[in-house]
């Protein structure tokens, strides 16, 4: 049935005329034409629907006539005709049709045959031309009762075309069969696709769910071997720690074998030979004569001979506390706090904190000590200072020390061939540096040291 547009405030009334269109056509089929004619009443009542649907207002208006029809053969004509000629006029040519095949039964119950025939006869051209096989049907089924003489032919040709229709529904029957057959092996072909599907879904989830169980396997055994190594590895460091706390323990033992040794040859060999030097001067002081002075020469070579083996020890002993071992910087303090407790002067001190001082050469060391000896020594002795500011740094590659006083100072001029002086001098170019000593009489003293390391 076609439907006209219409806007959104129109359509329920449509919509409710044409529910109750189909409802009433149910009544028909089942033949409870009562109930259907009421229906079709109802649905006439809307307001406006001839203007908002015609088509629709058409097909309630023929189907009420022909429940009307079937309940008193009396009535409806009025309103088939009103039905068919709007239909007519909207040229809608299955309306056309209907409505020509129940004027048809109505003129058939008047026993009115010509007049049903033209009505029939107009039925079956419109419903061959539209292709309205079921309406063919129907006309033909009339014309045997209309025509009982050619009743046989029309007979036949009703036998032929329904023979046709169930031959082609049944075509169809099969097409939707087959299509139904078709559909179903779609379904389980989605339903083995599906499944396909499911098991990869599974297999891959428990591929993957087995690949990091196994990968959080290998981890824990990676973690467990690297704790082990870590335990081993602290293991061995703690053997290799007490085998050196033993070696520490022989090197100490080796020190204090050296220094019993250097003892019992300071001891035993250098001091005898000093007291028999003193014995023998203090026998030649009672015998004054030439060959006496003689003996007392070779006998002071020895003194000297025997100086210079006390230097030697002496040296190689003081040259020992200087090796990098890491106690330099408590050795300077030592010879700071040594010189705070002996004398009142003030003394203030900066040593720096690198490590690098702990890894020079024990040259460097050794005359940076004696230097920073001698000017203490210097001050202790001349210069009646009140304070003294010591400073040792290290900057760019070269250590820095700096040593001041604010005491009488000196005249640098007439002290320049000084001994002290000029072994401080010494001692700086021996290490490659440069010492620079700066005073004025009441001024001060200050000494300052740059060496390259």
């Amino acid at each position: 049935m076609q439907i006209k547009n219409v806007d959104e405030e129109t359509y329920k009334p449509i919509f409710q005329a044409q529910t109750l269109n189909n409802i009433g056509f149910v009544y028909l089929n089942i033949n409870k034409f009562k109930e259907a004619s009421d229906i079709f009443a109802e649905g006439l009542k809307i307001k406006n629907l001839k203007e908002i649907q015609p088509v629709l207002y058409a097909s309630l208006l023929d189907n009420f006539a022909y429940s009307r029809f079937k309940i008193n053969n009396t009535e409806g004509l009025k309103d088939f005709i009103t039905a068919l000629n709007l239909r007519d006029d909207l040229h809608e040519d299955y309306g056309k049709i209907n409505s020509r095949i129940h004027l048809t039964e109505y003129y058939l119950s008047k026993k009115d045959t010509n007049t049903a025939i033209q009505y029939n006869d107009a039925a079956n051209r419109l419903a061959k031309e539209s292709n309205f096989n079921k309406e063919v049907l129907q006309t033909l089924d009339f014309y045997t009762k209309l025509k009982p003489k050619e009743g046989l032919k029309y007979a036949q040709e009703y036998i032929k075309l329904s023979d046709s229709l169930q031959q082609q529904e049944r075509l169809t029957r099969n097409k939707l069969a087959r299509i139904e057959f078709e559909t179903d092996e779609i379904i389980v072909e989605k339903e083995a696709i599906s499944n396909k599907f499911r098991f990869i879904l599974i297999s891959s989830l428990l591929v993957i769910f087995f690949g990091i169980l196994f990968y959080i396997i290998l981890y824990q055994r990676s973690k467990h071997k690297e704790l082990l190594f870590n335990q081993e590895q602290q293991k061995a460091n703690e053997e290799i720690y007490k085998l050196m706390l033993d070696k520490h323990d022989e090197l100490e033992e080796v020190k204090k074998k050296e220094k019993l040794r250097i003892s019992q040859d300071l001891h035993d060999n250098i001091l005898n030979k000093l007291a028999g030097i003193r014995f023998n001067l203090f026998a030649l002081t009672q015998k004054p004569d030439e060959t006496i002075i003689k003996r007392s020469v070779a006998y002071i070579d020895k003194i000297q001979s025997v100086e210079s083996e006390i230097r030697t020890v002496a040296h190689e002993l003081f040259s020992e506390s200087f090796q990098n071992n890491g106690n330099y910087r408590s050795i300077l303090e030592q010879l700071i706090q040594n010189q705070k407790e002996t004398y009142l002067t003030q003394f203030e001190y900066t040593i720096t904190t690198d490590e690098t001082i702990e890894t020079i050469s024990a040259l460097i060391k050794m005359n940076i000590y004696r230097i920073i000896q001698e000017s203490l020594n210097n001050i202790n002795k001349h210069a009646n200072a009140s304070s003294i500011f010591l400073k040792l740094y290290i900057e760019d590659g070269f250590l820095f020390l700096t040593i001041k006083d604010d005491g009488v100072g000196f005249n640098l001029t007439k002290l320049k061939t000084g001994i002290g002086l000029k072994n401080m001098e010494s001692r700086a170019e021996s290490i490659n540096g440069r010492i620079k000593i700066s005073s004025e009489i009441n001024k001060g003293t200050s000494v300052i040291l740059k060496v390259k390391l």
